[in-house]
């Protein structure tokens, strides 16, 4: 999973590097006369679909907008906790592999507990 999510960094960090500095400039006077709102941050694509794509009601409106500053910080705590998840995870399995093969060394067909 940490491999992966380095991947993904890598791959996409320059995208959005490139987007930023070259694709943005020349995009944007077009985006404009179509109509196409400016969409920069995760945060700006969701509230683009869920307030002008999606008819929703004006409660869920009002709702929508008072949560909305408080989703990157709930976002940013659950990645927090999904990588220190995944480091005990990894710790986990390197144990377990570790005991199986003491335990197939020792003779002991499933490891030992």
């Amino acid at each position: 999973i940490i491999v992966f999510m380095r991947w993904v960094t890598l791959v996409l960090g320059p995208i959005s590097l490139g987007w930023d500095r070259f694709l943005y400039p020349l995009l944007h006077p077009i985006m404009e006369k179509i109509g196409i709102p400016e969409i920069i941050l995760m945060e700006d694509l969701m509230r683009w679909f869920l307030l002008e794509v999606i008819p929703v009601t004006p409660a869920m409106r009002e709702m929508f907008l008072a949560a909305l500053p408080h989703i990157p910080l709930v976002c940013t705590g659950l990645f927090v906790l999904f990588v220190v998840w995944s480091i005990i995870a990894k710790q986990k399995a390197r144990k377990a592999a570790r005991d199986i093969a003491i335990g197939e060394q020792l003779g002991y067909p499933e490891g030992f507990e």
